[in-house]
């Protein structure tokens, strides 16, 4: 399965990992004394931001991050011992319905279903044979750069979250790595009994008697909540890759000046007639959405910056500040500066407030 994304980004604006993995990351390299805030700052992301942040982050941040964290590091098996340290809990409610499967089949059929809600560089892929079963972990995107820390990264977690469940290392398990063996090969052995380079791709087998046993923390209803938790899960990732969200999340990573209807839809692959039609089959339009982020971003400047309005029209594409002083008061019913002073109220309509604390991200940095 993969996500349901109605429109097509461009590549390094296609939603990649989970931020719980890469604040995974970030917290290995402050544990080694690192400058992290200088990394996040370089991939165009603030550690506050990072925190908070719920939706998958675009690949080239994720990729930023990566190649800094690599560097940083200062050796090559950072990817291996990194996705070795992924905690269950980090999977979310996968996590848990993981920790109390029946046996590793199990444990497969959550991860082949929901772990492409938690990752979108890499797809899960179950090759079924007489006497086992392959996980073939394919890169979903082009990752160019990073493909080998992302495949190393993901084999490590995963053998990682086998072992966990199961109450043992997966002795007869194999690992197949797409490269010729590197210096660090021994690296590898702590995934699997056996480790063979050069296959071309990465994939790990399991036999079927390791696949059936029984594991020791199975709980067979606390699975099937945990399965249901991960549906619900699964429907609001959904909800987030219509076309509406992608369209949103777009104009809260680009600037005013690619703020038009043409702009975006070339990002998405389509046509603005294509678009104009699916945003239309869901209810809005792409003016409703672009007076919506400029609404929430205007009304965060104002409220967490000292900025000045022309600084913040400027910001949002209005060709001064009174222009948008008429549509601050058109939307809140107040000027922005009765409200930075106390003489009204900040909005607390609940549909102002919840545009507001939607977004996981402030707007862009206003330019000086």
């Amino acid at each position: 399965m993969t996500l349901p994304i109605l429109v097509r980004e461009q590549a390094d604006l296609r939603p990649c990992v989970h931020p719980a993995y890469v604040r995974m990351l970030c917290a290995a390299l402050r544990a080694e004394g690192k400058d992290v805030d200088a990394l996040l700052s370089a991939a165009g992301i603030s550690g506050p931001v990072l925190a908070r942040a719920e939706e998958m982050l675009p690949l080239r941040i994720v990729r930023s991050i990566i190649v800094g964290a690599q560097r940083a590091a200062g050796r090559p098996t950072f990817a291996l011992e990194t996705g070795a340290q992924v905690q269950m809990a980090s999977h979310g409610a996968i996590g848990y319905a993981l920790s109390t499967s029946a046996n590793l089949r199990q444990t497969l059929d959550v991860l082949v279903r929901f772990m492409p809600f938690r990752s979108g560089a890499v797809q899960l892929v179950q090759q079924v044979t007489a006497d086992g079963t392959w996980l073939v972990f394919e890169p979903s995107i082009s990752l160019g750069d990073v493909r080998a820390f992302v495949l190393d990264h993901v084999a490590a977690s995963f053998s990682s979250v086998m072992a966990a469940v199961s109450g043992q290392r997966q002795r007869e398990a194999v690992l197949e790595v797409p490269w010729a063996a590197p210096a660090w090969r021994r690296a590898y052995d702590a995934l699997a009994g056996k480790v063979r380079f050069g296959t071309g791709r990465m994939a790990y087998w399991l036999p079927n008697a390791l696949l059936d046993a029984p594991c020791p923390t199975a709980a067979p209803a606390a699975f099937a909540s945990a399965w249901r938790e991960c549906e619900q899960q699964e429907r609001i990732e959904i909800a987030r890759y219509t076309a509406v969200a992608r369209v949103e999340n777009l104009l809260q990573l680009l600037g005013a000046d690619a703020w038009s209807l043409a702009e975006v839809a070339a990002s998405l692959g389509v046509s603005p007639r294509t678009l104009n039609r699916r945003l239309k089959d869901e209810g809005t339009s792409f003016q409703a959405l672009l007076d919506r982020v400029r609404r929430c971003q205007a009304l965060w400047h104002v409220r967490h910056t000292d900025a000045t309005l022309e600084q913040i029209a400027r910001e949002l594409g209005y060709h001064d500040g009174n222009n948008l002083s008429r549509a601050f008061r058109r939307w809140f019913g107040a000027v922005p500066a009765a409200m930075r002073e106390g003489r009204a109220p900040w909005p607390t309509d609940l549909s102002s407030v919840a545009e507001i604390h939607r977004q996981s991200t402030p707007p862009r940095r206003l330019r000086a």
